[in-house]
């Protein structure tokens, strides 16, 4: 199993995703790289070699074969997609903007809020620009969501 190889893999079953969540009172950022697909030895094989979780993936449809996804977080995310970025080719500017991200969240993360001292709230706007343009990258259909 190459580079080469994982790479095309994700350009065709692969995921690569900005998401945010609300919780205990402040936003967070998640970068994450998902890769589903039915065959569950090729997954166990890209996990050992590359890392990452594995995990059954849910199906809404009952007749549907059994899938699995493999999930990797930021930490394992970002070396993983700095090491493929000049080998992916539809999901090159994913990884980019991804990579991109990643490089703001670690140089401007916030500090860790101290018990009773009230602190400002930190600028999210530079990586909620990046998740919607992430999220145009990832849109499908015909149209971007901003078109008619």
């Amino acid at each position: 199993m190459t580079d080469d190889w994982l790479a095309g893999f994700i350009d065709g079953e692969g995921s690569i995703m900005l998401g945010k969540k609300f919780c205990h009172g402040k936003w967070f950022y998640l970068l994450r790289v998902d890769i589903q697909n039915c065959h569950f030895e090729t997954l166990q094989t890209i996990k050992i070699n590359y890392g990452g979780k594995l995990h059954a993936a849910f199906r809404n449809n009952p007749r549907a074969k059994d899938a699995w996804c493999l999930s990797w977080g930021m930490r394992e995310a970002v070396p993983l997609l700095a090491r493929l970025s000049g080998k992916l080719i539809t999901k090159k500017e994913q990884a980019r903007v991804a990579l991109e991200f990643a490089e703001l969240w670690y140089n401007t993360k916030p500090p860790k809020k101290k018990r009773g001292v009230n602190q400002a709230l930190p600028d999210y706007s530079p990586f909620e620009a990046l998740r919607l343009q992430m999220g145009l990258l990832n849109h499908r259909g015909r149209y971007a969501p901003d078109e008619p």
